[in-house]
């Protein structure tokens, strides 16, 4: 039945580029971005590994130049979610990835524990 895709959903327009939740290996559903150029780029890797954050309700706060989202954390639960739309990880330590990368950070750990 062919190969599996990564299934994009969740779109939103900031800042000129294209923010989307995909399902990509070695990530899971995590969110991406696609600026026109060629291929899109994992922004951040929430969920590290092939555990999936679920990025949701991809909401663009123009006013404060930051994209808002829901996500899944493995320590954290599903919580509250900024970003600036940079890319992350890739260039971060481990102790940043704890709670989001470069540009992607967690608001609020709103209800402590792993099933807010």
């Amino acid at each position: 039945a062919g190969l599996p895709g990564s299934k994009p959903r969740y779109l939103a327009s900031f800042r000129n580029k294209l923010y989307f939740a995909a399902d990509v290996h070695p990530y899971g559903e995590e969110l991406f971005v696609y600026d026109g150029g060629f291929g899109a780029k994992l922004v951040e890797d929430i969920s590290w590994g092939i555990d999936s954050s679920e990025p949701r309700t991809l909401t663009p706060a123009t006013n404060l130049d930051l994209l808002f989202f829901s996500a899944d954390h493995p320590s954290l639960g599903r919580e509250l979610w900024i970003s600036d739309g940079e890319l992350g990880w890739l260039g971060a330590d481990s102790n940043s990835r704890s709670t989001g990368g470069a540009g992607t950070k967690v608001v609020k750990d709103i209800n402590p524990g792993t099933l807010s």
